[in-house]
């Protein structure tokens, strides 16, 4: 399970991820190149995620269907977790605790190709 970790300096509590722990080393960095195929998050692909939690949309138009501008969903996975309880505690310099909370994808546009500064 991931911890959260209150960094002392900022005031930040970040996810640290104690399962799968990876250094930036340890990736190879390769040129983004689009793949063909589809696209879960785009537009008349809604069937493909999970039920939308909010939505900025036309009011004619019905939850998980085509007539939206932003989305929400569940991450499918999820670096938190809804249940549990949080058990805060300190460790040395951090206060942390257990990663509890809930883990959404914010869908920001339905035009796939675009940039966000677009």
């Amino acid at each position: 399970m991931a911890e959260l970790r209150k960094d002392p300096i900022v005031g930040r509590w970040v996810i640290v991820d104690t399962d799968h722990p990876s250094r930036p080393d340890d990736f190879q960095y390769d040129q983004y190149v689009p793949k063909g195929g589809v696209c879960p998050f785009c537009y008349g692909n809604e069937s493909m995620t999970p039920p939308e939690i909010e939505s900025i949309r036309d009011p004619q138009t019905w939850p998980n269907s085509s007539g939206w501008q932003v989305r929400v969903v569940a991450n499918k996975y999820p670096a938190l977790q809804i249940e549990g309880d949080l058990d805060r505690r300190p460790l040395g310099l951090y206060d942390m605790s257990n990663g509890v909370g809930a883990h959404e994808v914010l869908i920001e546009t339905p035009y796939h190709a675009k940039d966000i500064s677009d």
